[in-house]
C-alpha cells in the first residue's frame, strides 16, 4: 500500500475531527421544528463565501493529514498498523496482538496527533472567520447545502468554476 493511500485512510480520521469541531460549537438554542422551518434562500455571494471557506478547510485538512502520516511513520509505525491498533482500542471485542513496544509508540504518536489535530482545528476556525463566516454559520450552511439538492447543485457548479 502506498504512502499516499495510507494517508487517505487518515483522511477519515481528520474529517471526523472537523465534524467534531463543528458539533462542539453548535449553538445551544432550541432547534427549529422541521415542519415550521422555512427553506433559507442562500445568495450567490454567501455561497461563494462558503465555497472559499471549504477550499481553505480542505487545504488545512490535507496539510494536517500529511503531518499526521509523517508523525506515525516517524514514530516507527506503519499508518495501517497504527489505525488497526486504534480501531481495536475502540472495540472491546476486537482481538489484536499488540507488543509493548507498539503500545509505547502508539501512546507517543497519539499525543503528537492530538497536537496536530488541535492546531488544525484552530487554523480551520481562524481561516473560516477570515473568509467572513462564523463557525456556526459555516456549519449551518453546510447543513443547508447538504439537505437541498438544488443548492447542492449550485454549490458544485460554483466549486468547478
Amino acid at each position: 500500500m502506498t504512502f499516499m493511500r495510507k494517508l487517505s485512510i487518515l483522511t477519515l480520521s481528520l474529517n471526523f475531527i472537523v465534524i467534531g469541531l463543528m458539533a462542539q460549537v453548535q449553538p445551544q438554542s432550541p432547534q427549529k421544528s422541521p415542519v415550521k422551518q422555512e427553506k433559507e434562500q442562500i445568495s450567490d455571494s454567501t455561497l461563494k463565501l462558503f465555497a472559499g471557506a471549504i477550499q481553505i478547510v480542505q487545504v488545512v485538512n490535507q496539510q494536517a493529514q500529511q503531518q499526521m502520516g509523517k508523525a506515525v511513520v516517524d514514530a516507527g509505525l506503519e499508518v495501517e498498523r497504527y489505525q488497526e491498533i486504534q480501531m481495536a482500542s475502540q472495540n472491546p471485542d476486537a482481538e489484536v496482538d499488540i507488543t509493548k513496544e507498539e503500545m509505547e509508540k502508539v501512546k507517543l504518536v497519539s499525543q503528537d496527533l492530538q497536537q496536530i489535530q488541535t492546531k488544525a482545528q484552530a487554523e480551520m476556525q481562524e481561516k473560516i472567520g477570515k473568509e467572513g463566516l462564523t463557525l456556526e454559520r459555516y456549519q449551518e450552511l453546510a447543513s443547508i447545502i447538504q439537505s437541498d439538492p438544488e443548492l447542492m447543485q449550485r454549490f458544485q457548479q460554483m466549486m468547478q468554476n
